[in-house]
């Protein structure tokens, strides 16, 4: 797949414009290739309710990002995410990376997206999800 992803950017006169790291990134490495990104791709599965870190790491990090359907709703990512399908070819690969390029994003509007993501899902609003989720469960059992 990625051989036909290179041959995608070498079609779209973006040669070399695509990274893979072949060994594993040190902590500082992983930072320093999120912060110089335009772009960040992501796929995989959710099976089980498995999450992706390095998709959350994106979004943390307010980097527009192409992810599979099924992992970018398993995050409930922002809209600086394009979602492709979850048995993506190349070609929506390439197009979804080619809509973010082109798009360029404003860094504000990234900005606001970012801000509702971290608030709706930080630890404070899930303890009041919980506290909710629990106080409705006492009160069903009490009405019944």
């Amino acid at each position: 797949m990625w051989l036909a992803l290179e041959k995608r950017a070498r079609q779209c006169g973006v040669p070399g414009r695509l990274h893979f790291a072949d060994h594993w990134l040190s902590e500082s490495e992983y930072r320093d290739h999120l912060v110089a990104a335009n772009v960040g791709m992501q796929l995989g599965s959710h099976f089980l309710g498995g999450l992706s870190g390095a998709l959350l790491d994106c979004v943390a990090s307010g980097l527009p990002t192409v992810a599979n359907e099924g992992l970018a709703a398993s995050v409930e990512t922002p809209p600086y995410v394009v979602r492709i399908p979850d048995r993506p070819d190349p070609v929506a690969l390439a197009d979804g990376m080619d809509l973010l390029l082109r798009r360029k994003p404003d860094s504000q509007e990234i900005i606001t997206h970012w801000r509702h993501f971290v608030s709706e899902h930080s630890f404070e609003a899930y303890v009041r999800q919980l506290v909710g989720n629990l106080f409705l469960e006492s009160a069903r059992r009490l009405i019944a």
